[in-house]
C-alpha cells in the first residue's frame, strides 16, 4: 500500500510534455537567410560587407568589378550642329571630252536646315592631250556658298541642294610656255547621303558654269578646248563631327 502511494506521488511530480508540441525544424538544404545588420556588444548595428565582390549587401546597384561597357556615341538630332567633311571622285562631262574630277567640301550648320559650304576641286591633265598635242592643262576651283539640307525623321538619310560662287583656275603648259587663267565660277551641287553613326556614303550631281569657253592652240590648231558649262557625277565618303547639341529640355 505504501509503495502504491509513493509511485503515484512520483508520477504527479514529474513534468509532462505537451501532447502536440514538436521541436523546431530547419530546412534540409539551402542557404540560411541572414540579415544585413547585426548588433554589437554596445547595442549599435553594424553593417556586413560581402567579401566576394567587396560590395555592401544593402547596395545592390553598386558597380561590380570588371570591364565596363561603353555606350555607343549618340546619333545627332535634326536640330544639332555638325561639321561634315566630304571627299568625292567621278567623271565630269562637257560638250565633247570627259575629265576626271576630285572634289572635297566641308559644311557647317544644322543637320536639318541651312549650312555654310566650302569646296575645292581638282581636274588633272589628260595624258592623251599631252601625247598627241603636247599640251597639259590642269584645272582647279575654289568657292563658298550656302546649302539647304533635309534629313529623314527616323532614318539616317538626307538630301541637300547648294549654291556656291568662286573662281576656276587654268594652268596650261605647251610649246615651252606656261599660262595661267582665272575665271569666275558657279556651282549647283545636289547631294544624297546615307550616314551610319559618323561615316557615310554620298552621291552628288554637280553642275557648274565658268562664264567663258577656254581654248588653247598649238601651231595654229586648237589643242585643248573646254565649254563653260559642265556636269559631274561623283561618289564619295563623308565624316560628321558633332559640334553643338541642342538642349533637349527646351523641347
Amino acid at each position: 500500500m505504501v509503495s502504491g502511494w509513493g509511485l503515484a506521488i512520483v508520477l504527479a511530480a514529474a513534468p509532462q510534455a505537451a501532447p502536440y508540441e514538436t521541436a523546431p525544424t530547419r530546412p534540409a538544404s539551402g542557404p540560411v537567410e541572414q540579415t544585413p545588420f547585426e548588433e554589437e556588444a554596445d547595442g549599435k548595428p553594424s553593417q556586413k560587407s560581402d567579401k566576394r565582390d567587396g560590395r555592401a549587401r544593402d547596395d545592390p546597384d553598386a558597380p561590380r568589378r570588371g570591364r565596363l561597357e561603353r555606350a555607343p556615341p549618340p546619333i545627332p538630332d535634326r536640330n544639332d550642329t555638325i561639321v561634315r567633311v566630304s571627299l568625292r571622285f567621278g567623271p565630269m562631262f562637257r560638250v565633247r571630252p570627259i575629265d576626271a574630277l576630285l572634289s572635297a567640301d566641308a559644311t557647317y550648320g544644322r543637320v536639318h536646315g541651312f549650312s555654310g559650304l566650302f569646296h575645292a576641286g581638282f581636274v588633272p591633265p589628260r595624258s592623251k592631250d599631252f601625247v598627241t598635242e603636247r599640251v597639259a592643262v590642269t584645272e582647279g576651283s575654289l568657292g563658298a556658298g550656302a546649302l539647304l539640307r533635309g534629313r529623314h525623321a527616323t532614318k539616317d538619310l538626307s538630301a541637300s541642294v547648294g549654291l556656291t560662287a568662286g573662281i576656276r583656275i587654268h594652268r596650261a603648259h605647251f610649246d615651252d610656255q606656261t599660262l595661267h587663267r582665272v575665271d569666275p565660277d558657279l556651282r549647283l551641287p545636289l547631294v544624297g547621303s546615307w550616314t551610319i553613326r559618323k561615316i557615310g556614303l554620298n552621291l552628288a550631281l554637280v553642275q557648274g558654269y565658268s562664264f567663258r569657253t577656254r581654248e588653247y592652240e598649238t601651231r595654229g590648231n586648237a589643242a585643248w578646248r573646254r565649254n563653260a558649262y559642265r556636269i559631274a557625277v561623283l561618289l564619295g565618303l563623308h565624316l560628321d563631327l558633332l559640334t553643338r547639341r541642342r538642349d533637349r529640355k527646351r523641347r
